[in-house]
């Protein structure tokens, strides 16, 4: 209902009000007894008793139409709380999961670049201190350098095992024989 309405019906119901107030004190002489006057404000009394009926309606419409208005604002309160929250929330875990994934790789890359350049420098000396033709090589002090890649990389055990083709095998074997003191 629009306010213009609702003003005029609060100023006809104000007006009626006095006019009851005025009728009954009119009623009454002063010995205190009745006149006819008070029935002739019985029908203004049932056009008020419209009027405070249609005002009770207008009344409780307002409160209809105030209450969804504050329960319409709470809703959109929560949904764009909640919008901004998960959003939030969403660039942090995304943030949190890039950066986990980066300290992975970068710790993967490092044990294995560790890990694999303690092995590798097993092989450097292979090839550094090599007189002889493979197979048939020795490594000096092969059970100390194995020792101590074996601990760098975190290995269980560090074997050697050299291809010997067919061809190289009667050479393999007497090598082997021969020195069998140094590599065993």
């Amino acid at each position: 209902m629009p306010l213009q309405e609702q003003a005029k019906l609060t100023e006809k119901t104000l007006q009626g009000m006095e006019d009851v107030e005025r009728t009954n004190t009119d009623a009454f002489d002063d010995d205190g007894m009745t006149d006819g006057g008070y029935t002739a404000s019985s029908e203004s009394a049932s056009e008020k008793m419209e009027l405070a009926k249609r005002e009770t309606k207008a009344v409780f419409r307002l409160r209809l139409l105030v209450f969804l208005v504050l329960f319409l604002a709470a809703v959109t309160v929560c949904v764009i709380i909640y919008l901004i929250t998960s959003r939030g929330e969403e660039d942090e875990f995304k943030t949190q999961y890039e950066s986990a994934v980066q300290k992975l790789t970068v710790n993967f890359l490092d044990i294995a670049a560790n890990k694999l350049g303690a092995v590798s420098s097993l092989g450097v000396a292979s090839v550094a201190n090599q007189a002889q033709q493979w197979p048939l090589v020795t490594f000096a002090n092969f059970h100390q350098r194995a020792a101590t890649a074996r601990k760098q990389s975190g290995s269980i055990f560090i074997l050697l095992h050299p291809l010997v083709t067919d061809a190289q095998r009667p050479d393999w074997e007497a090598y082997s024989a021969g020195n069998a003191s140094q590599w065993m």
